[in-house]
């Protein structure tokens, strides 16, 4: 009879629950209790006499009683239980309150003394638990029910991954393993935040849909990615850099992706161009924070199913679905590697770190690499005295051909990850996957840096204010010489500002030297010039005394820095200045198109002697106008020649000129040109293709200069 009434008082509750609401009814079923072990006592906080108000109990265990404001029961086992009080007004049926509470009975026996209680602390949506107590697991059972569906046992102290933010109500039962009547529970709820996605894209005017359904193979390592994760398409910006155009949050149902299309109106790029490729690319938590990933492989649903119009390629309005996009817990980048010599560096550990694992991609088109200290890999002789790769180094290359290499393994974290640069010379990796400017990473050291020199010979110096870098830019290295050791460390990962593109101006009239791997450095003050000042747009060019062009600069009315540019230890052939030879300037002025000779009057630090990594700065310039312009013999480009190559010379006035082909034994073979030529420099194209392989000499003949070079023929 009790269950019937109780049954029949329910369906009463739920009848005229809204009822209630509108009556002046005060009834407060809200109760407190005291307990010892099993046994409790339930007291109505208002008094609520029989003779006017039916009172109900169901203490949460299959038991119910009826009556009293205040009522006694004992449990029989331990555990948690929902206990509900229900009052009614006998004299008003629709005046009536419930209230419910989750207690605990603990019914061991009386020499058990487990205690269950937690701590936790939490950063983002990684919370770390631990018991007050210590538990040992050979002893206890340790059970953990983290409210998210994610469960864990047998230790003390535990972790747990959150996919989303929330209250979550976490519960550990300990038992006593030899007496399983001994055992306590504990309950808190835990309340998470959600972490800051890295990610943020502009919604443009135009998008693409990207279907996700809920069967589609997502792989992080060949396992399922998890709920929570994040799956991004990026486009490429103006800059070359990954931008991320839409992204969508995993949770094991179907979803579609907006992808956005480039807002034509601006004058930045902000999204998608037509028929550009979606880049995907993944955010999965690992212990409280997410990590990026790019992925391995995709494929795209084929166009026809559903409604499915498009694939890989973005258009306006257009619809993609994905079959399976596998992602990899190592990230790849891509090293360019430039025909000869440049310095490139890497931000990825790699799997195998040994050099000759890094590159043996591209094993055939290396010549050789070296890193600061002398040690090299040459794979032609066999040689590896670099071991493994360093992080924090960079690496000087010379290729037969240009290529590129995928170095993969774990991408470091640039603002963790600390750069010591030694007193002296230094090649320094960089390890951030953008751009970011030289001097907000270097600036607050430059008192300890004289200078820095990327791999194409561009300069930052700080004494003059030249920065011709600009920006620092990934699978660079960068030479550095440093007057005191120190130590810095790059910004992270996903800063945007801070981007400056390098302002130096290139060269057009002086131009056919070549990167030879080693290098030095002139400086000009802008004090330097005394009273002839060039204009904006001249040009300063570097020549080694037998003729060759070793390095230009353009003169932007501030100081100047000429990179000039060694003999290449690596071949039989003369492609810049060798060391200890002699170099001279020359100055051509875009407004008359007439160059001069610059004499040198004095250095403020090292002369015209060529010395590796040295450094030499200009004092004084004697005045152009006292200068005299001197006849010059350049030698041939490219030497040795195979088909045709260029003979330039340089005339002080306009004169006769012969300029005759000679073999070994002084016999003239062919004369390329007989005739008058006016003042300045000029050129002849020689083809040698008539010519055996071996050594030939050109000899120019004028009233008043003559002068020899020699040049190789290969076939």
């Amino acid at each position: 009879m009790i269950m019937k009434k109780i049954f029949t008082l329910f369906l009463l509750i739920f009848y005229i629950f809204n009822l209630q609401a509108q009556s002046s009814c005060t009834i407060d079923a809200e109760f407190t209790y005291t307990s010892a072990g099993c046994e409790y006592n339930f007291y109505t906080y208002d008094i609520y006499p029989s003779s006017g108000y039916y009172v109900t109990w169901d203490y949460g265990d299959g038991s119910t009683e009826t009556g009293s404001d205040w009522v006694y029961h004992t449990y029989n086992s331990s555990g948690y239980f929902l206990v509900t009080a229900y009052v009614e007004d006998l004299n008003d049926p629709t005046c009536f309150d419930t209230y419910s509470e989750l207690v605990f009975a603990s019914c061991g026996s009386s020499s058990c003394n487990i205690d269950a209680e937690f701590t936790w602390s939490n950063n983002g949506l990684l919370v770390d638990f631990a018991t007050i107590n210590s538990f040992d697991p050979s002893l206890y059972t340790i059970e953990w029910d983290f409210g998210d569906g994610n469960t864990a046992s047998g230790s003390d102290i535990v972790s747990n991954n959150y996919f989303m933010s929330g209250s979550f109500v976490v519960t550990l039962t300990i038992t006593d393993i030899s007496d399983p009547t001994c055992w306590d529970s504990y309950i808190d709820t835990v309340a998470i935040d959600m972490l800051t996605i890295p990610w943020s894209y502009t919604a443009t005017g135009s998008n693409h849909t990207i279907l996700i359904p809920s069967t589609t193979s997502l792989t992080l390592d060949n396992g399922p990615i998890a709920n929570g994760d994040y799956l991004g398409v990026f486009y490429t910006d103006l800059n070359g850099d990954l931008q991320c155009g839409g992204y969508i949050q995993w949770d094991g149902t179907t979803v579609a992706l907006t992808a956005w299309g480039d807002d034509a109106q601006t004058s930045t790029k902000d999204g998608f161009g037509s028929n550009e490729e979606f880049t995907w690319k993944l955010l999965h938590l690992n212990f409280g924070t997410y990590e990026e990933y790019t992925f391995t492989s995709v494929n795209y649903l084929p166009v026809g199913f559903g409604n499915i119009t498009n694939q890989q390629y973005y258009a306006d309005n257009g619809i993609s679905g994905i079959e399976s996009l596998d992602f990899s817990l190592f990230s790849i980048q891509s090293v360019e590697l430039p025909y000869n010599w440049s310095i490139i560096s890497t931000y990825i550990l790699p799997v195998d770190p040994d050099i000759s694992a890094v590159f043996s991609p591209v094993i055939n088109d290396v010549n050789i690499i070296k890193n600061f200290t002398g040690d090299v890999y040459w794979p032609q002789y066999g040689l590896n005295t670099i071991g493994n790769v360093s992080i924090t180094e960079g690496y000087q290359v010379k290729m037969e051909v240009q290529n590129l290499v995928d170095i993969t393994g774990t991408q470091v974290n640039p603002l963790t990850t600390e750069m010591t640069v030694s007193q002296g010379w230094n090649i320094i990796s960089y390890l951030r996957d953008t751009p970011y400017d030289i001097d907000l990473i270097l600036g607050a050291n430059s008192s300890d840096i004289v200078i820095v020199k990327s791999g194409s010979g561009l300069i930052y110096w700080p004494l003059y204010g030249i920065n011709a870098i600009g920006n620092m830019n990934p699978g660079e290295g960068y030479q550095i010489k440093a007057i005191n050791t120190f130590s810095f460390f790059y910004p992270a990962n996903g800063t945007v500002i801070g981007t400056k593109q390098s302002t130096s101006l290139k060269p057009v009239h002086f131009t056919g030297f070549n990167n030879t791997g080693n290098n030095m450095t002139i400086g000009i003050p802008a004090t330097a010039w005394g009273s002839y000042i060039p204009t904006y747009g001249d040009e300063i060019s570097v020549y080694s005394t037998n003729g060759v062009p070793i390095g230009a600069s353009v003169y932007s009315g501030d100081n100047t820095a000429i990179t000039i540019w060694g003999d290449d230890f690596t071949t039989s052939s003369t492609e810049g200045i060798k060391e200890n030879e002699s170099f001279i300037f020359k100055l051509w002025n875009d407004d008359s198109d007439k160059e001069h000779q610059l004499t040198v009057e004095s250095w403020l630090e090292g002369d015209n002697i060529y010395e590796k990594d040295g450094i030499s700065v200009v004092e004084n310039f004697a005045d152009i106008d006292n200068t005299i312009e001197s006849y010059l013999l350049y030698q041939n480009m490219p030497n040795p020649v195979s088909d045709n190559t260029t003979i330039k010379f340089f005339l002080a006035e306009d004169t006769n000129v012969e300029l005759a082909v000679y073999n070994v034994l002084g016999k003239k073979l062919e004369i390329l040109t007989s005739a008058n030529f006016e003042k300045g420099e000029h050129q002849i194209i020689f083809n040698v293709e008539k010519y055996a392989a071996g050594n030939y000499y050109y000899k120019i003949v004028t009233p008043l200069f003559t002068d020899t070079k020699q040049l190789s023929i290969i076939k």
